[in-house]
């Protein structure tokens, strides 16, 4: 058997590694028949929109017979002809566009009469530039990304007309105006007329439809889908099913009714998701609270309260006012034992909130690079409890005097920026004449570790990298620039342009002399 010596080295090129292998084979072979570039197909664009780049693999190779079969080996560059293909091309260089995004109408604010329903309007883009983002998904960008005017977020809407007159004073009916959203099972929930009930499947409801004057009761009835439930003046749906019991209610009185809703939803959903947050974070906050105020309560001492103790104890000279000592720490005991189990036991049957202002979550900033954007949180003014959240109108909480707190906050962008780097301006070229640039380059780098972004940075934002400038006036003044010029003229060297630039007035001089003695010669 032959024996088969292999060695390898490695040598780094900008864009390739190339691999040397030299082979002395025992068995005989052939001279090389040719050395050529091999070139892969074109990948995939890194970018759907706004510029993107293909690449593709190029390599030097050599064809050798080896034992009568062609064996290809890496070869160096400068053995292949020149000049070499190219490794990338630019791809899909269309501006991503922005463009608004109108989310779906909310469900009118009334159920009767003139009402309004809102909606949420995005910027959105197809934001592809960046090579991890996926190609084609759309993401939220600054409203100063899109053009033209903002689509509308409000609207009036109009269901049907309401029975009653529209001077409160007047109504049969006492309608309240809320949405409640059930957060704990109970053994009852009451509901008043007027309303829109979220709970859960299989609890029991009590709707409640009061009236302005007692004699009105005696023709007060309940009716759903204009089947007729009760004439009594609470109606009571024990385990409600979302298949039987859903639907709207209404209560009629005399000439006038009202209506309440009923809809079915799951423990674990958006809404009571959002009231729960605000709870748990609310209790803390108490909970610290208690804690200070129970620090500065009279009678109790913060730091070194069982050495005061012992201290008391102990220096007292007399048995009355040892008494006294031990029944002050039983007192104090007691208060901290006993009356603070007491409160958590009352507390824990009965958790109250109030009205309040409740916040929900900051939403994620929605600026990008060299942009400012927003986030936003949603702010109702609800009455909560363990068992419920009852949203009321804004106006109510106003009323009472609380103050709404923010649902919008500027924000700036905080993760990796592409930015263009432009270099200095040159000076004006050509110096003189009618017109005039000064040109620059441009760099794409990241804002942080300042190392090449190649084509990340937003094209859109790409700053100018010429301009037109003022050049200097071009001197017309004619001048010899050195002493041997007057004798260019009796060589004739003023037929050459750098002799003319250098000699110029004895070059025109002589111009002049030979047009004179031709005219001269003519007119004879």
């Amino acid at each position: 058997m032959a024996r088969i010596c292999l060695y390898i080295g490695f040598q780094a090129f900008p864009t390739l590694i190339v691999l040397a292998v030299v082979a002395t084979v025992g068995a005989q072979y052939e001279e090389e028949e040719s050395v050529s570039w091999d070139v892969s197909s074109f990948g995939s664009c890194t970018a759907a929109c706004g510029g993107g780049v293909q690449l593709r693999e190029v390599t030097c190779v050599r064809y050798v017979v080896l034992d009568g079969r062609q064996v290809k080996l890496e070869a160096e560059d400068t053995e292949c002809p020149e000049p070499a293909p190219v490794q990338l091309q630019p791809c899909n260089e269309h501006d991503c566009t922005a463009e608004w995004t109108p989310q779906e109408w909310s469900e009118c604010s009334k159920t009767c009469g003139l009402g309004t329903q809102t909606r949420e309007v995005h910027c959105e883009a197809n934001w592809s530039s960046h090579p991890q983002l996926p190609g084609g998904a759309r993401h939220q960008v600054a409203i100063t990304q899109c053009g033209g005017s903002k689509p509308i977020t409000s609207r009036s809407c109009y269901l049907t007309d309401c029975p009653v007159s529209e001077d409160l004073a007047d109504h049969a009916i006492i309608v309240k105006n809320y949405t409640l959203w059930q957060l704990g099972r109970t053994k009852k929930v009451k509901a008043d007329i007027g309303g829109k009930l979220n709970l859960f499947p299989g609890q029991t409801v009590v709707l409640r439809c009061h009236v302005r004057h007692p004699a009105l009761r005696q023709v007060l009835y309940w009716s759903k889908d204009s089947k007729l439930l009760s004439f009594n003046e609470h109606l009571t749906i024990r385990e409600a099913r979302p298949d039987k019991d859903a639907g709207t209610y209404t209560c009629t009185a005399q000439d006038e009714n009202a209506n309440i809703t009923i809809k079915f939803i799951q423990e674990n959903n958006p809404e009571s998701t959002y009231f729960k947050k605000w709870i748990r974070k609310t209790k803390r906050r108490r909970k610290h609270l208690e804690l200070l105020t129970s620090r500065r309560l009279p009678g109790r001492r913060s730091t070194g309260n069982r050495f005061h103790r012992k201290r008391d104890a102990h220096t007292s000279s007399s048995g009355n006012n040892s008494s006294q000592s031990r029944q002050r720490d039983h007192r104090r005991k007691s208060l901290r034992l006993g009356g603070r189990k007491g409160a958590k036991t009352k507390a824990k049957k009965k958790l109250f909130f109030g009205l309040n202002f409740v916040t929900g979550v900051w939403s994620k900033c929605n600026a990008t690079c060299n942009t400012r954007g927003q986030r936003s949180r949603k702010v109702t003014c609800s009455h909560v409890t363990w068992k419920y959240a009852k949203v009321l109108p804004e106006d109510k909480c106003l009323e009472a005097g609380l103050v709404k707190p923010e649902t919008v906050r500027t924000c700036s962008y905080t993760g990796r920026c592409a930015v263009w780097r432009p270099g200095p301006w040159t000076t004006c070229r050509p110096q003189c004449g009618r017109v005039s640039y000064k040109t620059r380059y441009l760099v794409c780098e990241w804002s942080d570790t300042r190392e090449l972004a190649w084509n990340t940075c937003d094209r859109r934002l790409k700053p100018e990298t010429s301009k037109p400038c003022k050049p200097k006036p071009c001197s017309k003044v004619c001048r010899d620039k050195s002493r041997s010029c007057k004798r260019a003229r009796f060589l004739r060297m003023c037929r050459y342009s750098s002799f003319r630039q250098q000699c110029c007035q004895s070059c025109q001089a002589k111009e002049q002399t030979t047009e004179i003695s031709w005219r001269k010669s003519n007119s004879f």
